[in-house]
């Protein structure tokens, strides 16, 4: 039953691998939308902790901002260790590791006790996502990589909207409480205790795939029983920076992630600038979250569809939807509001948003299938804890650089710098690569059948 589905889902490379790593993609699923669930929690109750606190917006996105660099700092430890270590177990830990803190958050009594305990929970977060797609980078292959991303990154905006959308909903609800926490406590008890359940079904029912499974070249010796062995060590972070696809990657990154960074977590407090209640402004964030999720997702099968044609496609599809969404989210911005907005005054930004939160989130499935698909299946994984560091740079920064900006400018000059740091982005995919992306893709299949042979040679 499980087969037949992720044929549907579109990774129809799954039908033929063991059931137990079926089963290990859909338990990862599940746990990434719950632990990623607890990013957002923060967003609606932003107002809230600041007047229980007594700080200011700076002070209230620094902590959203050493959330964020926490987990890009524990990324390059989980990178380099999910290259040379069983995966599953490194799994479960790190899903322990983010939301334990995240059920304490439901019980801080100071801004200090916030602080640290907003700092631990980052680490679950940051870690994961070197583990993960380190798994799913050996569990398809390039032909199905920007699909597998696109339910990895659903399940992300699936549990970034049901956490905003929990707290939003629970925020001023004093009078409901569980466990002895309520108001924008009580989100934070709730988002943590299913992977409390799901994280020990994964120890029990998940399966560690074979290092190189999602290599075409070595599949062949995989069946024959051979193993492929090479795992990552030092000297191989200076290879990976050679790598030039890497290098822009890297470099499209950081500015373009500080429009990621503003954006989600200062929007709900722009609209109540705007005298839009937080109930309506948190709502209409997520109706645009919805868009994003839709455009991450079916960006990435379109992604998988245009590489198979030719692979420059894919960072050629990234960059003109990148511009298109950018122009679309200045519009939403700009768009002249009544002093007190009611419900029918916000469906024009809303219909903006929607349409801009698809296209600029195109881009997310197919770069980290990008990344995939140059790297050696002993690299994956530190790979993509720099792409979580380069990434949470940018993310790690908005939340402060957000505060600060807004202190300092207003709010409505922060969300469009935010919004135009999209357009370094746009042209790294366009102008560098697009035509260099094909030319290290195909360098990756020759090593991988070199790599063949020596398997072949150690019978």
């Amino acid at each position: 039953m499980l087969k037949r589905f992720v044929g549907r889902m579109g990774m129809r490379e799954l039908q033929g691998r063991d059931p137990a790593e079926v089963r290990t993609v859909f338990l990862m699923l599940f746990m990434f939308v719950f632990l990623n669930a607890d990013v957002m929690l923060m967003v609606p109750s932003f107002r809230a902790i600041r007047d229980e606190f007594g700080k200011n917006e700076a002070a209230i996105g620094l902590v959203a901002s050493l959330f964020v660099f926490s987990g890009a700092g524990i990324a390059l430890v989980s990178g380099y260790l999910a290259d040379r270590y069983p995966r599953k177990l490194l799994v479960f830990f790190t899903i322990l590791l983010g939301e334990i803190p995240c059920l304490l958050t439901g019980y801080v009594r100071s801004f200090e006790e916030l602080f640290l305990i907003r700092a631990l929970t980052g680490l679950g977060i940051g870690g994961l996502m070197p583990l993960i797609y380190s798994m799913i980078g050996d569990l398809v292959t390039d032909k199905e990589r920007a699909t597998a991303s696109s339910w990895i990154g659903l399940a992300e905006g699936v549990g970034l909207a049901l956490g905003m959308a929990v707290a939003g909903n629970l925020v001023e609800r004093t009078d409901v409480a569980f466990l002895g926490a309520s108001g924008w406590r009580l989100p934070f008890v709730l988002a943590a205790l299913p992977n409390f359940i799901l994280a020990p079904l994964f120890l029990l029912l998940a399966k560690e795939p074979p290092r190189g499974g999602g290599e075409r070249s070595i599949q062949k010796e995989l069946a024959q029983g051979l193993e492929y062995k090479r795992r990552i060590k030092l000297r191989d972070y200076l290879t990976i920076f050679r790598n030039r696809t890497n290098l822009y990657f890297i470099l499209q990154a950081v500015p373009g992630t500080i429009g990621w960074g503003v954006l989600p977590n200062w929007v709900v407090a722009y609209y109540q600038e705007k005298n839009v209640s937080a109930a309506l402004a948190t709502n209409l964030n997520l109706l645009i979250g919805l868009g994003m999720i839709l455009g991450g997702f079916f960006g990435g099968i379109l992604g998988d569809r245009l590489h198979r044609r030719n692979k420059k496609y894919s960072p050629i599809l990234c960059g003109i939807t990148t511009l298109l969404g950018l122009a679309f989210f200045l519009a939403m911005l700009h768009w002249p509001l009544p002093d007190h907005p009611a419900v029918a005054d916000m469906a024009g930004p809303l219909a903006i948003g929607i349409v801009g939160g698809f296209l600029i989130t195109v881009t997310s499935s197919n770069i980290r299938a990008i990344v995939l698909n140059v790297n050696p299946p002993e690299n994956r994984g530190a790979m993509m804890s720099i792409f979580t560091l380069s990434d949470s740079i940018g993310k790690g920064l908005g939340p402060v650089l957000g505060g600060v900006l807004i202190v300092a400018v207003g709010y409505i000059w922060t969300m469009d710098l935010a919004t135009l740091a999209w357009i370094p982005c746009a042209l790294v995919f366009l102008f560098l690569l697009a035509p260099q992306y094909p030319k290290d893709a195909a360098h990756l299949d020759q090593l991988m059948a070199e790599r063949a042979k020596e398997m072949e040679q150690s019978l």
